[in-house]
This record gives C-alpha cells, structure tokens and sequence, in this order.
C-alpha cells in the first residue's frame, strides 16, 4: 500500500519542540503516521538542518529538549528524512518566479516537497500560504500547502 506522503516544514517541527502550538495537533499528525500508518511523514534534510541550527544557536537548556524531541521523534515514529535531488534546483527558480517574495531557503525546501513527489505540505510560516503560491503549486504538481490540522 503506498501512503500519502505528508511533507513537514521546519516551522511546524520547532513549533511543536518548544509548544508553541495547539499541543494536540501536532502530536496526534506524529502519531497518524506512525502507529496508523494514515499517511508517510518526511522532511529534507535541509529541515533538518535548520533545526540543527535553530539548536546550536539556543541556550544550552533549550538544546537539550530539542535534541531529545527530535530523538524521541525518530525513535517513536514512522519519519523518513531524504536528500533533495538535484531536480530540486530547477524547481526552486520556478517558485521564486511565481512569487518573487519567497526567500531561498523556503523556496529550496518547498521545491525538495515538490520533487519528493509529496501530497501536502505541512507549515506554519506565512510566507508559503500566498494564495497564488498555493494555487500553483496545487495545479502544477499536486501538492496542498496548510497548515497543521486534522
């Protein structure tokens, strides 16, 4: 049976480190992946590492419960991490041509969504909810831009 692959933001991740979220959505979307297998969760590897450097740039305190969420995270749940493929680039200018406001990073990490082959992308951050951002990137590859929700 192939899952629906649910694509996860960096956003979305610290959010949930440091309960800065609705503490019941976030916990429940880990646990749908994971024991009801309802769906795959993946980030790239570029999330990853900007959570890393969200981490080494926190208090010592701060880094503590952030390494041991993310461990506690990989340990508990069916999460999958991969490496952008080399597509990925070209799929970056396509995005910051249609809206040129977006930052490189989201662009790269919205794009490592696109080429992932993902159903939905699951974020926080404004930047990515422009209603024309949405719209194409719906139409053109199949992928939902939202927020966490169940």
């Amino acid at each position: 049976m192939n899952l629906p692959v649910y694509h996860i933001d960096t956003s979305v991740i610290l959010a949930d480190m440091f309960e800065q979220f609705d503490n019941a959505v976030l916990p429940k979307l880990w646990q749908l992946s994971g024991m009801k297998r309802k769906f795959y969760v993946v980030f790239s590897s570029v999330v990853f590492g900007e959570v890393v450097k969200v981490l080494k740039e926190s208090p010592p305190q701060r880094m503590s419960i952030g390494f041991e969420y993310l461990r506690h995270l990989f340990q508990w749940y069916n999460i999958g991490i991969y490496t952008p493929e080399a597509r990925t680039f070209k799929a970056v200018r396509e995005l910051e041509e249609v809206d040129n406001r977006l930052e490189s990073m989201d662009a790269f990490v919205l794009a490592s969504a696109i080429t992932a082959k993902a159903q939905k992308f699951i974020t926080l951050d404004s930047d990515f909810l422009n209603v024309q951002l949405k719209s194409y990137v719906r139409q053109n590859y199949n992928l939902t831009i939202e927020e966490p929700s169940l």
